[in-house]
């Protein structure tokens, strides 16, 4: 389920309900070794799992977390107040994950799932304190797909519409707040790591330049943003974020169309394929992510071949005619959705 003011947004904007990733269980993760089922592939942390992120929060989202008092965000609430007062990368815009987090996570291929330094300050007892309000980032990223790459590409540019919206939202709240121009332009270069990422105390006097009035009142600010952004319809955030949105809009919906789609490819074609070894007398497949492998038996593997860009009936008719086997449709769609058979004329990703 997507987190506060996403769902309502997502109603508006595509033409019907999303399909529920119901493979990626979170409170039986789906990503840890399965009692009695062979050890192979990637697992998780069994602590952290895949909260191994420290998530960027637009300040209206901070403010949403700060403002719910609902008895079951208290505990999250509290790690926002902690981050809060902390006051690294805490800017008019937002919180960003500090430079020294994002310095480890980008140069530690692999860590993510699998290291608990990497923990989100958000997680609390193996659950997200902030669920509710969670970032875009967050609120769209599963491990596994019921349409294998079909849903990972439709969640995949949702997330990146959500983040636009939370980009463009945050300056459009900061600047209805009275942020000064030339201080919003500098926040948005890149920032190097410096000494307070290290535990360095903070330049008292730089921070409040950037904050000027409302320095010392940062929740109250972010609690304003979250009432600025509250009451705004589709729409409305269409016209705020400019064509860059629209443009993001438009993918999603052509994403969101194949997914709920029951076709099968008309002329498919065998895709890129790695064959991992063979569990429990299936292959186990990678293809459009290591963290969703897929188990074929070794008959299905076996007719792959007649897949050659041919039309889907003919290859059908010629499987069952030479080999005896008859593959219903639905089987070719799913092999489609997780990229085993691709349609011929496409360009791999």
């Amino acid at each position: 389920m997507l987190s506060s003011l996403y769902t309502a947004w997502t109603d508006q904007l595509l033409a019907g309900p999303i399909p529920p990733e119901t493979k990626a269980t979170c409170d039986n993760c789906a990503m840890l070794p399965q009692s009695g089922a062979p050890a192979t592939g990637v697992f998780f942390h069994p602590v952290t799992r895949c909260c191994t992120f420290q998530p960027a929060l637009a300040n209206y989202r901070a403010g949403l977390i700060l403002s719910d008092d609902e008895p079951d965000l208290a505990a999250g609430r509290r790690t926002v107040e902690k981050r809060l007062s902390a006051r690294i990368a805490v800017t008019p815009l937002g919180m960003d994950p500090s430079a020294r987090f994002l310095l480890l996570y980008k140069n530690a291929p692999g860590a993510f799932g699998r290291a608990p330094e990497l923990g989100c300050p958000h997680q609390i007892e193996g659950q997200c304190g902030i669920w509710r309000h969670s970032p875009a980032t967050c609120t769209t990223w599963f491990c596994k797909h019921v349409r294998g790459a079909t849903g990972f590409e439709f969640w995949n540019d949702l997330a990146e519409l959500l983040r636009e919206a939370d980009r463009q939202l945050g300056l459009w709240c900061a600047l209805e707040m009275g942020a000064e121009a030339k201080l919003l332009a500098r926040l948005l270069e890149p920032r190097p790591m410096d000494a307070t990422d290290l535990g360095a105390a903070i330049q008292e006097d730089a921070y409040r330049t950037l904050w000027g009035r409302w320095a010392g009142r940062e929740a109250q600010f972010y609690r304003a943003c979250a009432e600025l952004v509250r009451p705004l319809g589709w729409d409305d955030i269409a016209r705020i974020c400019g064509p860059r949105l629209t443009i993001l809009s438009r993918l999603v919906r052509e994403r969101y169309g194949k997914l709920t789609s029951v076709a099968a490819p008309d002329r498919p074609r065998v895709g890129l394929i790695q064959i991992e070894g063979i569990v429990a007398g299936k292959y186990s497949a990678v293809t459009y992510s290591p963290y969703d492998p897929l188990r074929m038996p070794t008959d299905l593997v076996a007719v792959l071949p007649h897949f050659d860009g041919r039309p889907t009936d003919d290859v059908l008719e010629e499987i069952r005619v030479q080999r005896g086997i008859r593959l219903d449709p639905a089987l070719v769609r799913r092999m489609a959705d997780f990229r085993v058979l691709v349609e011929e004329g496409s360009v791999p990703k």
